[in-house]
């Protein structure tokens, strides 16, 4: 007797299966953490000049972010900028821009991580093994998930975008957005990749940088007066500026 309910259990289970039945909804979403900045990016880069490297723990910062992967000449890395301050984060992941697009807020929880310079800018990244005061990448897009989220602010803080002169763009800059106008002195005849000059009325000069696996290391430069926007950065001693993509390329006003 006892044989009859087994075969009606049986028989129930194989008719959820046949009538596909057997989805029971997706799996949950991963809950995502909600934190509020309880520092200023001003704050962290006064505690890297003072000598600090290894981040208190419970370190949460916001900024803005200035930089986009998305043509290649920003590599698993991107820069934050909290008014005149900013921070390049080393987030070892390639497209980021997917997620994280210039003009986005984001926060940081910065338990575990360390300051160093990278490219001449105060940067955050995963301890080096073996070198106290080193830095280095991220170790994957899990972990970046972990420490970085969009805020919730729907406005994000306008960033400070410096106009300097030629002239006083300097090391003192690195990282920081800017918009310089002049011109290519190679213009409509070099390409983009590698170090190029860039000139201003005044005959001041510094070198724009390209990445040669920038999707547009091998367009032609630009020629005539234009407006540049990009990153300032140090490079073995020289001063440099990196623009995300020829879409930070204007012409000059007339």
């Amino acid at each position: 007797m006892r044989l009859l309910p087994l075969l009606y259990s049986i028989s129930a289970a194989l008719c959820l299966a046949g009538c596909d039945y057997n989805h029971f909804g997706e799996p949950p979403e991963p809950d995502i953490p909600t934190w509020t900045a309880n520092t200023t990016l001003a704050s962290v880069d006064r505690f890297y000049r003072s000598g600090g490297t290894d981040l208190p723990q419970g370190t949460i910062v916001s900024g803005t972010v200035t930089t986009s992967d998305s043509a290649g000449n920003f590599h698993k890395i991107l820069v934050i900028q909290q008014k005149e301050t900013p921070l390049a984060v080393l987030t070892g992941t390639y497209d980021t821009y997917t997620a994280y697009r210039p003009g986005q807020q984001i926060i940081l929880q910065l338990d575990g991580m360390r300051l160093g310079l990278w490219d001449g800018m105060v940067a955050v990244g995963a301890p080096e093994p073996g070198f106290p005061k080193g830095i280095d990448y991220i170790a994957s897009d899990a972990l970046l998930q972990k420490i970085m989220i969009h805020s919730p602010n729907p406005t994000p803080e306008p960033v400070d975008t410096l106009e300097p002169t030629v002239q006083e763009v300097t090391a003192s800059l690195a990282g920081r957005l800017v918009r310089v106008t002049g011109h290519f002195t190679q213009g409509g005849k070099h390409l983009w990749r590698g170090e190029q000059t860039f000139s201003d009325p005044h005959g001041d000069t510094l070198q724009i940088y390209t990445s040669p696996y920038a999707r547009f290391a091998d367009d032609p430069l630009p020629a005539g007066e234009i407006r540049l926007t990009g990153i300032v950065t140090v490079y073995k001693g020289t001063v440099q500026i990196q623009v995300s993509s020829t879409d930070d390329i204007r012409p000059a006003a007339p």
